[in-house]
């Protein structure tokens, strides 16, 4: 007989939620609240959600069917279902309700940017349907491409006569400095063959540089920048780095916050970051070899259901729909991380 039954954890994205379980109103569910409900080692259960309240979108109800055997989840296939298997077989299901298509807002074609060229022809960027560039020479059209569906960008010339063009605004938060960055950069040289073509949530020129920052999906929102260099007709690519660019990252208040942060520097190969979190007793004792033994490969890291201030799962590699998660137990003293082992 299995030490433990199963357990279901429900949880849904972006709005809060009525669940209910073949057919019996359960409770209500969010991002940040969640319904756990005892299973049978065997059976089939069909869990609805009926969304309440939400953020700025009209949302359908979702119903899924879960089936166990022998204490084990099936596989799941569905996009709006997220399953993780935590140890003693607790599964936390996160349910994302439908959202209603909205029509689009009617935008009647218009020009967002002009630039006669050295060579005489009219490069414009418009938008029709979406961003879009042609360069012309006279009735003839030398270069188009479509760049999305921004509404905005503009056109420059830079070294070498090159053309860049950038379209969309950067999204990445706390960066004055990049105000004239966008989403989109596109360069083409002077016969007008595409060179390089980046998008991040910040592009744009350094010191007549393509460069792109990207933010991670951290609690700390860690940047990663790449630099690009004209050489030999073409753009090559420095490493990539990872660290704060745009923004200082947030202080640190909680043992939960610090275990994330901790967890995803190891995650990131930040080895200074992570070893920061350490007691002295502890580093001394640790190298980045025996913290990955220790740790193990992971791919991500989630807060527990409880625990959340001295624990936390390392997620593996989804399989079949269920992504397995490992616990581990971590130990403060004087605000440091003193030891951590796995549950």
């Amino acid at each position: 007989m299995a030490a433990y039954l199963p357990m279901l954890v429900v949880r849904t994205q972006n709005v809060t939620a009525a669940v209910e379980m073949n057919g019996a109103f359960v409770g209500e569910a969010s991002s940040s609240a969640h319904i756990a409900l005892p299973l049978s080692e065997s059976g089939e259960y069909y869990i609805g959600i009926y969304p309440i309240r939400g953020n700025a979108h009209k949302y359908f109800p979702v119903v899924r069917k879960l089936s166990f055997v022998s204490g084990a989840l099936l596989p799941v296939e569905s996009e709006d279902v997220e399953v993780y298997a935590w140890p003693d077989r607790v599964f936390e299901v996160v349910f994302s309700a439908g959202i209603l298509p909205q029509q689009a807002r009617l935008v009647f074609p218009f020009t967002v940017d002009q630039l006669r060229l050295p060579d005489g022809c009219i490069a414009t960027l418009y938008y029709e349907g979406g961003l879009r560039l042609a360069v012309e020479e006279g009735t003839r059209i030398r270069y188009g491409t479509v760049l999305g569906s921004m509404h905005h960008g503009w056109l420059e010339l830079i070294d070498g006569g090159r053309l860049a063009v950038f379209a969309g605004t950067a999204v990445a938060e706390g960066m004055d400095f990049l105000q004239e960055y966008a989403r989109l950069l596109l360069i083409l040289d002077v016969e007008y063959n595409e060179l390089i073509r980046l998008e991040g949530d910040a592009v744009g020129l350094s010191e007549g540089n393509p460069v792109c920052y990207k933010q991670l999906n951290t609690l700390l929102r860690h940047d990663k920048k790449q630099i690009f260099t004209y050489e030999d007709n073409g753009y090559v690519a420095a490493p990539e780095q990872i660290g704060f660019f745009t923004h200082s990252p947030m202080a640190l208040e909680t043992n939960a916050q610090k275990i994330t942060a901790f967890c995803e520097a190891v995650l990131h190969g930040l080895w200074d970051d992570a070893f920061a979190f350490l007691t002295p007793a502890l580093r001394e004792g640790l190298d980045v070899e025996m913290l990955r033994a220790c740790m193990g490969e992971f791919i991500g890291a989630r807060s527990p259901v409880t625990k959340a201030d001295r624990a936390i799962g390392l997620l593996g590699e989804e399989q079949l729909g269920i992504t397995p998660v490992r616990m581990f137990r971590f130990e403060f003293e004087n605000a440091l991380i003193d030891n951590l082992f796995e549950e």
